[in-house]
């Protein structure tokens, strides 16, 4: 009867697509929200299919070298977030209640792995109805939850409907020692990793690379940051204040345009009436 009712046991696994999300080699952060870099990619490869001049051969040729590197950053993502889960905890359940609506005795218990007071994750909470918060070590549980040996008498009472994983790179990461009163009087005088405090912020802490990432200039059609030099590079409207490669913009940005100061794209070109004026003067001068 047991091992009926520990079948069927739903797994509810968490994190991997997190994950996914923040890594740039597979996706790019544009208002927000992650964009997948294989459909940047693609588009900008089926925008260029249809010029035939040596500057469009030259940046597909570039697009395709990106794109098999995408495939293989994203079969190596694969590959490791498939094995990289931890159970974080465990909803059980009685296997019969006093009464049907679970009066009388307890219809439930929830297993919680405890990184708050273990960093390393050895202990775990058990919360129940009517009852105080227990502690258990990692092992107990683990048993508990399988069904073995217990050393509570009721334990072998409960079976597990749904078990939670959650990748554990994020549990790592998010995992710090943070418990008052727990660190020596010299430790105590640093601030916590995860608290932010007038007297513990410093320069020092202030990672340059990672927040000048966040301002890669991308274009505002294709959305890729990479440049040409004298073939595509990015222009800035002094508009807008959006970028956009040479090749991109259209009609494609001459290069003479490179000492036109103030410099505006075509759609605030079009918006300030610059190119209906700058049309009139053709036709004036010829």
């Amino acid at each position: 009867m047991e091992g009926e009712a520990r079948s069927g046991i739903v797994q509810v696994k968490s994190g991997r697509d997190t994950v996914h999300f923040h890594d740039k080699r597979l996706y790019h952060s544009y208002k927000g929200r992650p964009v997948p870099l294989d459909q940047v990619l693609k588009g900008t490869m089926a925008y260029f299919s249809c010029r035939s001049d040596a500057a469009s051969d030259d940046l597909r040729a570039l697009i395709s070298k990106r794109l098999q590197q995408f495939e293989q950053d994203k079969t190596d993502g694969q590959k490791r977030s498939e094995a990289d889960y931890i159970l974080m905890g465990a909803l059980m359940t009685r296997y019969e209640s006093t009464h049907a609506d679970g009066t009388g005795q307890q219809a439930w218990r929830l297993y919680m792995r405890d990184y708050i007071h273990s960093p390393t994750g050895d202990e775990w909470r058990i919360l129940s109805e009517g009852t105080d918060e227990q502690k258990t070590s990692s092992e107990q549980a683990l048993r508990d939850i399988r069904g073995g040996s217990a050393s509570q008498t009721d334990a072998k009472a409960y079976r597990p409907v749904y078990l939670f994983y959650s990748n554990q790179d994020i549990v790592l990461k998010t995992a710090q020692p943070s418990i008052p009163g727990t660190a020596d009087e010299s430790e105590q005088s640093e601030p916590l990793d995860n608290d932010m405090t007038m007297a513990g912020y410093s320069y020092e802490d202030y990672n340059e690379d990672e927040y000048m990432e966040e301002d890669e200039t991308v274009c505002k059609v294709c959305h890729i940051p990479d440049i040409i030099d004298n073939i595509n590079d990015m222009f800035t409207c002094d508009g807008c204040e959006l970028s956009v490669h040479q090749l991109c913009e259209d009609p494609v940005i001459q290069s003479y345009e490179k000492e036109i100061d103030p410099w505006y794209c075509r759609a605030c070109s079009r918006d300030m009436g610059l190119l209906k004026r700058k049309r009139e003067d053709e036709k004036e001068t010829a």
